[in-house]
């Protein structure tokens, strides 16, 4: 038996005594929590995750601000330029990406784990204006992924690839990322 699902049993058997009890010290409300997350956590047991290779429309602008120190580059600061654009709402830039913000709604909404906000400064450039003249761009934000691959809905693999899970695609894939490369991952 692996460590989560024994700490799966052992939060199921709490939700038990809770169940006997709800009308003690931990009330309704909190029985009422305990069972969804134990339906959250026992979902995550039976989990897919998927390589995710978002589509590519441009790259990091001048006014990006990297650090070099360690052994992958981060970006403490991010410029995005468009270069072209298909469409997506979920893009990247290596080791960046960034979704529209109703996708940051949607992914805040559905309570999905392993990423957070941030800002992002958004350009054109002149290839993009020559190819789009006149077309606006929504609002983007940037998503920065800070969970583990194969655990968290959103993480990066070691070979810095991202990783998301059933749970994030089931929220991506009615937002448009039919550009995205989607492969199992292991």
């Amino acid at each position: 038996m692996d460590l989560i699902h024994l700490l799966f049993c052992i939060q199921l058997h709490l939700l038990v005594l809770a169940s006997r009890y709800s009308h003690s010290r931990f009330g309704e409300s909190r029985l009422v929590m305990m069972h969804t997350s134990l339906r959250a956590e026992r979902a995550c047991l039976h989990m897919n995750y998927h390589y995710l290779e978002p589509e590519v429309a441009g790259g990091l602008g001048s006014h990006s601000i990297l650090d070099h120190a360690g052994e992958h580059l981060r970006v403490t600061k991010l410029h995005y330029e468009f270069d072209v654009w298909l469409g997506d709402a979920l893009l990247t830039s290596h080791p960046v990406y960034i979704i529209i913000r109703k996708g940051q709604e949607a992914l805040t909404a559905a309570a999905v784990c392993g990423i957070e906000f941030d800002d992002v400064e958004i350009t054109k450039s002149q290839l993009f204006e020559d190819l789009y003249p006149g077309r606006e761009l929504p609002d983007f934000v940037w998503m920065k992924v800070q969970g583990t691959a194969g655990q968290d809905d959103f993480g990066i693999a070691n070979n810095q690839l991202l990783v998301v899970s059933d749970r994030a695609l089931e929220v991506l894939e009615p937002l448009g990322i039919g550009n995205a490369v989607k492969r199992a991952y292991p």
